[in-house]
């Protein structure tokens, strides 16, 4: 569509997430949104979802064909994130299916630039804007400018609170969903016990709830906490293959490590990796996210045995979908809304090419 405002920069968002990780903009409808657990994708077929109001507990979730003509940003801080690149990627998308004006924008991890680019789209006027993943405290003064120009911020995994400036977050329940592969972990290990590595980077809402989570059900359980590591981010991949490969030669076959928990999927894979080239089968790995290598990891039957697999591309879905709302005149659904993260294991993983797809959008309290 010719009238689209397209100011993606930094190689157009790193080329829409390296057409999200060869699993091109494969996602469920916003239709889809509260159906029952299944699976989502085509396979990389050349079709979008055309999301249709959607009844829950707290309201209607409009059409995005709401959105056309509209003008949204959307901003990340690090595109090349397995979150931030499916998130931007979907969001490039559904601009171009439902006809709306759309400005990516990657900080780099430079706030500063952020900030800067939050009063510019303020000083602009545009619709609403979108988050993902972006913790609102470094960015107050940003986020600021947009609520005083009365601008609705839509919020992917940022984590909404009082007064933070955020009129919704949709994100799915960390607490539970790495509860779930914990206590995977906790049953496989059985009555035998042993030792685990654990490896996390508690910088942002959801490792952070993620390793709170964790480190509860290790110590009630009395599993023996073997490595407790921090990665380097950025780098994290590098460097967790290094720390673990560390951890395997300090504790060989038979001294009673068993399992490795990674806060997230793009470390977990980085473990399992590390497992396989020192040729170990007595280890096994627990993530969290449901990224596509991760489940064909699963599948395989690699070291990386469980996940809870967030639909990113759902969440992006809801999340356009609750702003079309509310620039239509509706209602929030909540403040936060939950969108269910099913534990994914070789029993039940889809397959290759597709994202996993729990119950949809969960709602506990509706404000």
């Amino acid at each position: 569509m010719d009238h689209l405002t397209h100011n993606y920069s930094r190689r157009d968002i790193l080329r829409a997430g390296a057409a999200v990780t060869a699993g091109a903009f494969i996602a469920p409808a916003l239709a889809a949104a509260c159906s029952a657990p299944g699976r989502s994708g085509d396979g990389g077929a050349d079709t979008a979802a055309s999301p249709t109001p959607q009844q829950s507990s707290g309201g209607e979730l409009a059409s995005l064909d709401t959105l056309a003509g509209k003008s949204i940003g959307h901003f990340v801080i690090d595109a090349s994130t397995p979150t931030a690149a499916i998130s931007t990627a979907r969001a490039m998308r559904l601009a171009e299916d439902h006809g709306f004006n759309l400005e990516v924008f990657d900080a780099a991890a430079d706030y500063a630039k952020l900030n800067t680019t939050l009063t510019t789209w303020a000083a602009k006027g545009l619709d609403g804007i979108i988050d993902t993943g972006v913790d609102p405290t470094p960015i107050k003064a940003g986020i600021a400018d947009v609520v005083a120009a009365g601008i609705p911020i839509g919020s992917l995994d940022a984590g909404y609170a009082p007064g933070a400036g955020l009129t919704y977050d949709v994100t799915t329940n960390d607490w539970l969903g790495f509860a779930k592969v914990v206590t995977y972990l906790i049953d496989r290990m059985g009555d035998e016990g042993g030792g685990i590595a654990y490896i996390n980077w508690p910088q942002v809402p959801a490792l952070r709830v993620r390793d709170v989570q964790a480190r509860v059900m290790i110590d009630f359980y009395g599993l023996e906490m073997l490595a407790d590591e921090i990665p380097i981010v950025p780098g994290q991949v590098q460097d967790t293959k290094q720390k673990v490969a560390s951890i395997l030669t300090k504790y060989p076959r038979g001294s009673g490590l068993r399992a490795v928990v990674a806060g997230w999927d793009e470390i977990g894979q980085a473990a399992s990796q590390a497992i396989v080239e020192a040729g170990r089968d007595d280890v096994f790995v627990v993530s969290c996210d449901g990224n596509l290598e991760a489940l064909d990891m699963i599948r395989q039957g690699e070291p990386l045995a469980a996940t809870a697999a967030r639909n990113i591309n759902q969440m992006t879905d809801i999340c356009y979908g609750q702003m079309a709302t509310l620039i239509d005149g509706g209602e929030l659904l909540s403040t936060t809304i939950y969108v269910d993260a099913p534990l994914i294991t070789a029993a039940n993983c889809p397959p290759p090419g597709e994202y996993a797809t729990g119950s949809g959008i969960q709602s506990f309290y509706v404000r």
